[in-house]
């Protein structure tokens, strides 16, 4: 399972850890058209879930490893 999230609603963290179309689709909360294309899409096409979960599964390795968090806390407290 690549990756599985590939779907999550426009708000909070997820705008940080999805890249909307490139990564997974973001919707709007409460928005059902846009949840139903989302779906239809992924769907329909085996390609566009596995494209979205290697570049999701990318984005979070490069973006949000330990390395990367320890890295940032130390610029951070360097000043």
């Amino acid at each position: 399972n690549i990756c599985a999230q590939k779907i999550a609603s426009g708000m909070g963290g997820n705008l940080e850890l999805v890249i909307d179309k490139q990564t997974g689709f973001l919707v709007s909360p409460g928005n059902v058209d846009q949840l139903e294309v989302a779906l239809t899409n992924l769907i329909l096409s085996e390609s566009l879930r596995k494209q979205m979960g290697l570049a999701g599964q990318k984005r979070i390795v490069q973006e949000f490893s330990v390395e990367k968090m320890v890295a940032e806390y130390e610029r951070l407290f360097r000043g």
